[in-house]
């Protein structure tokens, strides 16, 4: 398996939190599983993927600095477009955390889908757990991200990213 930006243990504490147990780490690896490869492919497209994926050390830090350029916290300012990216890691657990909160609010059962209700709590819907604040900044790093790749394509020549956001991000 190739090296993964994101890795369990960065949902332990923190803004993307996740409680689990045994049995939901599974569940949460394949949604790492999934979604990073997902967002990531949108991102940079195939070859930058590659090239990007096979730098990764074994912390899914990347070595190169062209690519340390963009996994890493930055504003651009240049050309009219302001924008702001917490880095790819930050942008991929904002989105991971999104879809599987969303996904596991509910759970599917022979009767229908159900929610959990403990005796002494209570589920709370997804904006009051605030996941659409989350994917959204998700959101708003890539958009920043892929503008910058493309205003630097001298840099990137194999970029082929999915420029057109609302078909890449789907919910």
């Amino acid at each position: 398996m190739a090296a993964q930006v994101v890795k369990i243990e960065d949902f332990d504490a923190g803004r993307f939190l996740i409680p689990s147990n045994d049995f939901q780490t599974d569940t949460l690896q394949n949604y790492l599983d999934k979604y990073e490869r997902h967002y990531l492919l949108r991102l940079l497209g195939l070859d930058l993927y590659n090239l990007f994926i096979a730098d990764l050390d074994a912390q899914g830090v990347p070595q190169n600095p062209d690519y340390l350029a963009f996994y890493e916290a930055f504003a651009d300012e240049s050309n009219g477009c302001n924008c702001e990216s917490q880095g790819i890691k930050e942008m991929l657990k904002a989105l991971l955390y999104f879809h599987y909160i969303r996904d596991t609010y509910t759970r599917a059962t022979t009767t229908g889908p159900k929610r959990s209700k403990g005796e002494n709590s209570e589920n709370l819907d997804k904006v009051a757990h605030d996941i659409t604040t989350r994917y959204n900044e998700g959101v708003e790093s890539f958009e920043c991200i892929q503008k910058f790749i493309s205003k630097n394509r001298a840099t990137y020549p194999t970029f082929n990213g999915w420029e057109d956001v609302e078909k890449v991000l789907f919910i």
